[in-house]
């Protein structure tokens, strides 16, 4: 099982406030307000661009129609001669959009248009990186898992390439992510390390701490359990520094395994029953599924 894998699959997303928007939605689909608003833009491309911000925050949302109806009008304008480049944005956000809907052949349609757009324009490197790591995570999500792995490397060659001191991170954790999923867990390790020495300090506290759940995660895969549950007790650490229960009950698995697998029959019980309950609280269907099968295998014992 990949445990808390499912966690961390980042992408290189657009994200846009809300705020306001919804409450100009004032007609059944598109308010007045709202269009109005783009009437007022004072050119196409700006126009484009303010469709798209409001168009990824409905996706983000999960209020896809909105978002598709929003989407189908700047596409409209996009496509016009001379906007190429707004033509680029439009298909790269609208492919996170359909990743986000979960059509993920329409989603690489869209991105490869982008992608293929942006090389042919001369586009900026790293706007190119960003597509190549959008365009991998979507392919490992589809199990095209070669095809993944061309992508999510060249977006980090790239990244690298310009000394970016961030970015690189981003398809460098996706990667340890597809390894992990192919168990290919040495590699994965590697992976997670690398970022971890390279942009840790500069990574969001949550995505650390998910961070060292996937590394405890495959150290436990490779049978490398005193480190599994090092990582583990990391975990717990930033888990609750930045008020993320769920990881908690993941890492709490992961320690419960460790001790099973070391003959320590009554503290896996203990720690898994710990998770089951933090789980049940939050509703975390693959969580409760984790641990309900956790205990089951250690009664059986």
């Amino acid at each position: 099982p990949s445990f808390l894998f499912r966690w961390f699959i980042l992408h290189t997303v657009f994200f846009f406030t809300a705020e306001g928007i919804q409450a100009q939605w004032n007609s059944t689909l598109l308010g007045d307000s709202l269009m109005n608003r783009i009437r007022e833009q004072p050119s196409d491309t700006h126009r484009i661009r303010f469709v798209n911000t409001v168009a990824v925050a409905f996706s983000n949302q999960s209020q896809f129609e909105k978002a598709d109806t929003l989407f189908a009008h700047s596409l409209h304008l996009s496509e016009q001669p001379g906007l190429e480049r707004d033509l680029a944005s439009t298909l790269q956000n609208l492919g996170v959009h359909k990743r986000n809907q979960g059509k993920l052949n329409e989603s690489i349609n869209y991105l490869l248009r982008s992608l293929k757009l942006k090389e042919d324009l001369g586009m900026a490197p790293k706007s190119i990186a960003g597509s190549c790591n959008v365009i991998g995570t979507v392919y490992a999500a589809i199990a095209d898992y070669s095809r993944a792995e061309r992508y999510l490397t060249r977006a980090t060659s790239i990244y690298e390439t310009l000394g970016d001191t961030l970015n690189p991170s981003y398809p460098l954790l996706n990667l340890s992510v597809l390894y992990a999923n192919t168990k290919q867990h040495a590699r994965a390790i590697n992976c997670m390390q690398r970022a971890m020495r390279l942009f840790g300090d500069k990574l969001p506290p949550q995505n650390v701490g998910v961070l060292y759940a996937n590394l405890a995660t495959s150290h436990y895969e490779i049978g490398q359990y005193k480190k599994a549950l090092e990582y583990a007790t990391k975990t717990m650490e930033f888990a609750q520094q930045v008020n993320l229960p769920i990881l908690n009950a993941g890492a709490l698995m992961i320690r419960s395994k460790c001790q099973l697998v070391q003959g320590d029959t009554t503290l896996a019980k203990k720690l898994a029953k710990e998770s089951l309950q933090l789980s049940k609280k939050y509703e975390d269907a693959e969580g409760i599924k984790d641990a309900l099968a956790h205990l089951a295998k250690i009664d059986s014992l």
